[in-house]
């Protein structure tokens, strides 16, 4: 296998989302023998910040055009200027490049489904499965990244198990670990004698963070503080429903983290609330930092987290069970150490990076070894 393969990465943007820092995991990983171009189409590449390889990926500008015919055709133009190794695309925003891409032949493709947005949390849009189904049976594989979306991609999409490929995603378990540093709640005014719950991601809709609130509010908790890390459109309405519920004072908005493993440490209790996941980088995160988490059940959660029953895990929506689990978690001490000693066991042992990386590696060379047997 020759050096200096070169991928091309579409996605509907290079944000600071799960998806995206995945991304940034499979670039560093795989090193200097290969070349990356990131088109994000809404121009957006912040995560660019954590490619430890930065020399080695290109950002290319999104195409601009006034219509959906002169959109597709500027894509088109821009991915046979490229002429990449791989194409690799990411959720249903970046659809049009497997369009143009089957129009043109221009290179083998892999496609990654790594979640939706609250849109098609329960439901998928028919449109949208209609179209997966007709460009997705054509490319060299679908990426799924939970056991959920592995059914859904065969089941819903209709595609064959062997065009199929779940990866597991992994969690660097030595950049994350247990450590004493619990500095980060002292510069927010947290004092160590108060129980920190956390979340860690996006202030957005499909997380749900108003349950959270609610289950929080409910919960009563004596000496205890909510940090919301991260940003996003529902900052100001998730502010207005903590003064609603009376506890804007022990709610701390600590906005964007650029470094998320400063943040585990000085937790006590990591939460996540959405309405849906598959495999949430950030539960890993706490997992191998030690913590014991309360989540919904929702994508692989339960799966990560080895459980399926309370205190772990809690019904989406039902913030009477989230409460009662957060007052059990509160009261034990002993209880979040032991769970959060399995937590960091299991991501170590079942959740490597390394394994994760390798696999992409994989199915990237040999997607680019069939295309150059077919010539």
């Amino acid at each position: 296998m020759r050096d200096g393969h070169h991928i091309l990465h579409v996605l509907p943007g290079f944000g600071l989302g799960g998806m995206e820092l995945r991304l940034v995991k499979i670039i560093n990983g795989l090193g200097p023998g290969w070349r990356h171009t990131v088109l994000p189409l809404n121009g957006n590449h912040a995560a660019m910040r954590g490619a430890s390889l930065a020399a080695l990926v290109a950002i290319e500008p999104p195409p601009v055009s006034s219509n959906r015919l002169g959109q597709l055709w500027s894509l088109r133009k821009v991915m046979r200027r490229i002429r990449p190794d791989l194409l690799c695309t990411y959720n249903w925003g970046a659809m049009d490049a497997q369009i143009c891409n089957h129009l043109g032949a221009i290179a083998p493709s892999v496609h990654n489904e790594c979640g939706f947005d609250f849109s098609e949390a329960t439901v998928r849009l028919r449109r949208r499965k209609v179209m997966r189904r007709v460009l997705l049976r054509r490319t060299y594989a679908t990426v799924v990244v939970s056991r959920a979306l592995e059914q859904i991609a065969t089941l819903e999409f209709g595609l064959s198990p062997g065009k199929v490929h779940f990866i597991q995603t992994g969690v660097d378990s030595e950049r994350f670990r247990p450590e004493l540093d619990r500095s980060w709640r002292r510069i927010h005014g947290v004092p160590d004698s108060s129980l920190l719950l956390g979340f860690v991601g996006g202030l957005r809709k499909e997380k749900s963070l108003n349950l959270m609130l609610e289950a929080f509010s409910r919960a009563n908790l004596r000496n205890s503080v909510l940090a919301l890390v991260g940003a996003g459109s529902c900052h100001t309405e998730l502010a207005e429903l903590a003064r609603e519920l009376g506890i804007a004072d022990r709610v701390v908005f600590a906005g964007h983290e650029a470094d998320p493993a400063v943040v585990y440490p000085s937790l006590d209790l990591f939460l996540n609330s959405s309405a849906t996941e598959q495999t949430p980088n950030a539960l890993l995160e706490a997992m191998a930092t030690g913590l014991p988490t309360v989540c919904t059940d929702v994508g692989d959660c339960a799966y990560l987290l080895g459980s399926n029953s309370a205190p772990v895990i809690v019904p989406y929506g039902d913030a009477d069970a989230y409460a009662a689990s957060l007052r059990e978690l509160a009261a034990s001490p002993g209880l979040r150490r032991a769970l959060g000693e399995a937590n960091r066991r299991r991501a170590v042992q079942h959740f490597p990076l390394d394994r994760m990386v390798a696999e992409y590696r994989r199915l990237y060379e040999a997607a680019i070894v069939q295309r150059a047997g077919g010539k």
